[in-house]
């Protein structure tokens, strides 16, 4: 139930409300943590109708992201459930995103992901674990960036290849259009975004560009269509520096903290 509620959260978060735009400064910032809510007014004592589920704590060592803590929301003692590991990330000598793993509730059981750069192209290797050295479930997809572009071709089995992705880049790091083949039922996605610093760009995990919010863009999305002419937006308030505080659409809402 766990990890289905942070994957709930994760993919509902793309749809939402209108924007508000702040103009920010570029003061250099981490993210401390951020606390999830879903619209559920039958059971929220909020005036805003949100109730509380999760929370996740971000993990730092030498300025680099290592780590990511999950505490679920109890809401009959109205307090948060010990903590469990969300997210692991390592590096290389370089520096480099080497591995990250993502962890499936308390099950036990993760996917850890490899990062392989000694080619042209990074080579990302994903196997499900149960115990952090079985391999199961295993496929693997290259990325080859250029400025204006990044495409992500997927792979299974005997290399045959299932999927390819394309986003197209401005010349701030934002994806603004993600294409797939064979095509997404609602054809093409366009990303439209503000002007203030996105808290969740980690330079260290530049490696992995999958996540066009979390680790790609400069900025941060106010708005998504694509070309069935479906348009979702996002409503953010900003702290003094320009940072988001809060991400709200019509079914979650993000608060976020900083160091």
């Amino acid at each position: 139930m766990k990890s289905f509620k942070l994957f709930l959260v994760t993919a509902l978060l793309a749809f939402g409300c209108s924007h508000e735009e702040v103009t920010s400064s570029k003061k250099e910032t981490k993210l401390l943590s951020e606390v999830f809510y879903t619209y559920d007014p039958a059971s929220s004592s909020s005036p805003d109708g949100f109730t509380a589920l999760y929370k996740l704590v971000y993990q730092y060592d030498q300025g680099k992201l290592t780590g990511v803590d999950a505490y679920d929301f109890n809401p009959s003692s109205h307090a948060y459930e010990p903590s469990y590991p969300f997210e692991e990330y390592h590096y290389n000598n370089e520096g480099k995103l080497s591995q990250q793993i993502k962890f499936v509730g308390t099950s036990g059981l993760r996917w850890i992901y490899e990062y392989d750069y000694t080619s042209a192209q990074t080579k990302v290797t994903r196997y499900e674990s149960s115990n952090g050295s079985s391999k199961n479930l295993s496929d693997w997809w290259t990325i080859e960036r250029t400025p204006s572009l990044v495409s992500i071709k997927y792979y299974q089995g005997n290399n045959d290849l299932y999927a390819e992705v394309t986003a197209e880049m401005d010349a701030k790091g934002n994806v603004i259009s993600l294409s797939e083949n064979p095509s997404l039922p609602a054809g093409k996605i366009y990303y439209t975004y503000d002007s203030s610093p996105n808290p969740y760009k980690f330079p260290e995990l530049s490696g992995d560009y999958l996540n066009t919010e979390k680790y790609q863009s400069a900025n941060n999305v106010v708005e998504v269509t694509n070309d069935a002419n479906t348009k979702s937006s996002r409503s953010i308030t900003y702290n003094t520096n320009g940072y988001p505080v809060s991400i709200v659409t019509t079914t979650v809402k993000r608060v976020l903290t900083y160091q």
